[in-house]
């Protein structure tokens, strides 16, 4: 066995447990609520808001770790909890893991109600 299939089955065996780090999320292959699949993954923190600059919202960042041999797509969207993010960049695979890069998008609200929805 080789030190990298070795180091493939421990990340399995250690980071990706439901038990320990990880987390069974929600995947929409492609986006779409009706092709729904889980995936077994190691969430980030849900980074501060940034303003879009332009009036409409907030857009969150987060991260998502999981194992090689799982398939994500930069089409796809995951829901971690009850709040869906889409993906917008999958890193290559570096030591069994790969690193999805996820965004969701808050509108601007004042008192309950979107209050922008365009450009300044």
């Amino acid at each position: 066995m080789s030190l990298k299939t070795q180091i493939i089955s421990d990340v399995a065996d250690v980071f990706l447990q439901v038990d320990h780090f990880a987390e069974t999320c929600q995947r929409f292959v492609g986006g779409d609520a009706g092709d729904i699949r889980t995936i077994i993954g190691i969430p980030g923190d849900d980074m501060t808001a940034t303003d879009d600059v332009r009036g409409r919202g907030y857009t969150h960042s987060r991260t998502f770790d999981f194992a090689e041999t799982s398939t994500l797509t930069e089409a796809d969207a995951i829901r971690i909890g009850s709040v869906r993010y889409e993906v917008v960049h999958v890193s290559d695979p570096m030591q069994g893991m790969k690193t999805a890069k996820l965004a969701r998008t808050q509108q601007e609200v004042k008192g309950g109600r979107v209050f922008r929805t365009g450009d300044l």
